[in-house]
C-alpha cells in the first residue's frame, strides 16, 4: 500500500500548524496580560495599604510624640522651696520636664527678688532641661528670695511652662 500525501495537504497542514503556533502565542500574549493586570491591581491595592499605614503611623507619632496630658513644669528647684539654710553663695537651679527653647528665657520670664529688688546674674544652661541663675555678687544673710517662672517660657516643643514661683531663704 502506498502513502500519496497531495502536495496541497502538505500545504495545508503546515498553515494549520502555524495558525495553532500563533493562536497559541496570542493565548499566551492574553494571558501575560491577564495575570500583568491582575499584577498591577494588587500592586495599586498593597500602594493604598501603605499610603494608608504611612498616614496611620504619621497620625501615631505625631500623638505619642509627647502625650497632651503631660504639662511642660519645673520638675525641681535648687534651692528647695521653703529651704532655710541656703548658702549666699548659691546657684539657682530649675530642672525641666522637657527641653527648653532657650530663647523665650527672656528678661521677666525668670526672675530671682529680694523682696522688691531683682537679683541680677547670668543664666545658662548646664543641658537643655537644666537652666542655671548665678547672682552677680553673694546673697543677703537670713534674707527670704522669691524664684518666678512664668509661662512664657516655652519647650522645644511649643508647649507653655506652667508658671511657677518659690522662696527660700539664706542662713543667717
Amino acid at each position: 500500500m502506498a502513502t500519496w500525501v497531495n502536495r496541497n495537504t502538505v500545504q495545508v497542514t503546515q498553515t494549520i500548524t502555524t495558525e495553532v503556533s500563533i493562536l497559541d502565542m496570542r493565548a499566551n500574549v492574553v494571558a501575560y496580560q491577564v495575570e500583568r493586570a491582575a499584577l498591577v491591581a494588587r500592586i495599586a491595592t498593597l500602594d493604598g495599604l501603605i499610603a494608608a499605614d504611612n498616614v496611620t503611623i504619621a497620625a501615631y507619632e505625631a500623638d505619642v510624640s509627647r502625650p497632651a496630658a503631660t504639662p511642660f513644669t519645673a520638675v525641681m528647684v535648687t534651692p528647695a522651696i521653703n529651704q532655710l539654710d541656703a548658702a549666699i553663695n548659691t546657684d539657682i537651679e530649675v530642672v525641666f520636664s522637657e527641653e527648653v527653647d532657650q530663647s523665650t528665657v527672656i528678661n521677666g520670664a525668670f526672675s530671682v527678688m529680694n523682696g522688691a529688688t531683682p537679683v541680677t546674674g547670668t543664666l545658662s544652661f548646664s543641658v537643655s532641661r537644666t537652666l542655671i541663675f548665678t547672682p552677680t555678687s553673694a546673697l543677703l544673710s537670713g534674707a527670704t528670695y522669691d524664684v518666678s517662672l512664668s509661662a512664657s517660657i516655652l519647650s522645644r516643643l511649643g508647649t507653655a511652662l506652667t508658671a511657677y514661683s518659690a522662696s527660700f531663704t539664706t542662713s543667717a
